[in-house]
């Protein structure tokens, strides 16, 4: 169907970050087992169609699409509005498990509900459906058809939301969603767009077959 948009949504390989189990900034890069992974990546991605990738412009994303991009040779382009989901910046490089940073994290859970608040330079739950909203739309309108897209967990739980539920996608089940579904490190999701039933559907999940898992 050359009027069907597919999205192949992939999560960067491991960063440092991950490593550390800290809340992560933009400037975190990949470790050497995440360059190894998105080299693996990049050889499957060898055998499956794209036009293009689109990456987020954070260094960990940055890097696995570079790879991905220098084994497939497909144009690259380099996106802010497919960063990862911000935290306020006084988390990050905080553990996880940070007294300070858990605080924190159950203040914007509590407020969720409230579009006009902020702790301090996050994004909220209203922010977040606004930027990824318009991520699908820009996608929808783009004259490419297959793209891969080198984004972050958060983000891509709240695209695959957002997809599901549009409008419908409330602060109440959001934050349910994301502690249920996992996203491992450069895990493929395929969702497309059906034309004829103007919807999007989720054809394969969190894939690391090329991982050997």
């Amino acid at each position: 169907n050359e009027n069907m948009k597919q999205i192949y949504f992939v999560r960067h390989g491991e960063s440092e970050g991950n490593i550390k189990n800290i809340w992560q900034g933009e400037k975190e890069p990949l470790s050497e087992e995440g360059i190894r992974q998105a080299k693996i990546l990049a050889e499957r991605f060898l055998h499956i169609q794209v036009d293009i990738v689109l990456a987020s412009a954070d260094e960990r994303a940055r890097q696995t699409a570079t790879i991905v991009h220098e084994v497939i040779q497909k144009p690259i382009e380099f996106r802010n509005d497919l960063v990862e989901m911000r935290k306020p910046s006084e988390m990050h490089g905080r553990p996880m498990l940070d007294e300070k940073a858990q605080e924190i994290q159950k203040l914007l859970i509590e407020h969720n509900h409230d579009p006009d608040w902020h702790y301090s330079d996050e994004e909220n739950f209203l922010d977040r459906k606004t930027r990824v909203a318009r991520v699908a739309n820009i996608l929808l309108e783009r004259q490419e058809q297959i793209f891969l897209v080198v984004t972050h967990a958060t983000f891509i739980r709240t695209m695959l939301l957002y997809m599901l539920l549009g409008d419908d996608l409330t602060s109440q089940n959001y934050y349910q969603f994301l502690r249920f579904f996992h996203v491992f490190n450069t895990g493929i999701s395929l969702c497309r767009y059906l034309d004829d039933e103007s919807r999007w559907q989720l054809v394969h999940w969190n894939d690391i077959a090329h991982l050997g898992q």
